[in-house]
């Protein structure tokens, strides 16, 4: 199955998520680095030619070499919990989508089937064909041939705008690419804790070296792990979600109606107060991962306390600039540490 043709089935609007961001959390949820994905991906440009019908080659390969097919049945169950009380008519809506492609599927294996559908029918296909196309000698083009190319991204379709207007659109990419993913690694806003993994075991170094703390990875503890990294890919997921609406609500507040605005506001507070309570499991691991308790509270923290607000300032050329509250760059620090640690 073509992805556009999957996620369209998938996709209820008002259940939560724009499409471009269900596309967006469904890739990063079906690894185990986010970083495979995010790293060639700054934009929300690439997510919107995916539910376009631009060819997916480049991200299913990526995500089959770094698969977590745990990750995207729990990201399939957060999203039909979005709405509880209309979670029956979604999976209901969804499960008749996907009759006559998966026949077996019910309300209750719902997560599973289409996780699976998604890795067997609609990644892993076009995963193996990039592969046996890579693999093929390359041949020369006649002039015919080298005229067809992928169609253009730049422009949306109407079923695919975001409900911010496209006079801003341009400005919110380039920001998100800068605010996003260009960061000070040296920034010394938090020097207790580094982090370094090593083959079953995750260290804790501080910065002066005088202390090493290892957490030995056994048996007994390695489905909490797992169900940790799980819950950490979430968060990270989650708080670039929330960082993304934040802006986007700062810039768009002046082309929408009061209407709109508050209903954009309402979806953000629903999306934020998940997060809230999603973070709150961190303190289900504190017997098992004594070492990491300290970090894990200052993620708590500060998930309590973001308000993912931005605001225009005059810098001292008295050039406007677009300034996002410091514990969005706090936050993002402590969690890439983490993600750093149990995902190498």
């Amino acid at each position: 199955m073509k992805y556009k043709e999957f996620i369209s089935k998938l996709y209820i609007k008002g259940a939560g998520r724009q499409k471009v961001e269900l596309t967006r959390d469904l890739f990063l949820s079906a690894v185990n680095d986010t970083s495979v994905i995010t790293d060639n991906r700054i934009s929300n440009e690439s997510y919107k030619g995916y539910n376009r019908g631009n060819s997916i080659s480049a991200i299913a390969t990526d995500v089959i070499g770094d698969l977590n097919k745990k990750g995207i049945r729990n990201f399939l169950k957060d999203y039909s919990n979005s709405y509880p009380e209309k979670k029956a008519e979604y999976v209901q809506i969804i499960c008749k989508r996907f009759k006559d492609d998966i026949p077996d599927i019910t309300a209750e294996n719902i997560c599973e089937k289409i996780a699976d559908f998604f890795i067997d029918a609609v990644i892993r296909p076009v995963a193996k064909e990039t592969k046996q196309e890579d693999a093929t000698p390359p041949h020369h083009l006649n002039s015919a041939q080298a005229q067809v190319s992928e169609p253009a991204t730049a422009v949306d379709d109407s079923t695919e705008q975001d409900d911010n207007s496209l006079h801003y659109s341009n400005h919110t990419e380039n920001f998100y690419d800068n605010h996003t993913d260009n960061y000070n690694e040296n920034t010394t806003n938090i020097n207790e804790t580094s982090l370094s993994s090593v083959t079953n075991n995750i260290t804790l170094i501080n910065d002066n070296r005088s202390n090493t703390i290892t957490i030995n990875i056994s048996e007994n503890n390695a489905n909490e792990l797992a169900e940790l990294k799980s819950l950490i890919k979430y968060l990270y997921s989650s708080f670039l979600n929330l960082d993304d609406e934040g802006c986007a609500l700062c810039i768009g507040s002046g082309f929408r109606t009061s209407e709109e605005q508050n209903e954009q506001e309402q979806n953000f507070q629903a999306h934020k107060d998940a997060f809230i309570n999603e973070s709150k499991n961190l303190r289900r691991y504190y017997l098992t991962f004594p070492e990491l308790v300290e970090i894990f509270e200052k993620l708590l923290s500060l998930s309590q306390t973001l308000t993912f607000k931005y605001e225009f300032k005059n810098n001292e050329h008295n050039e406007v600039i677009f300034v996002a509250e410091p514990k969005i760059e706090e936050y993002k620090e402590y969690i890439k540490k983490v993600s750093g640690a149990l995902f190498k």
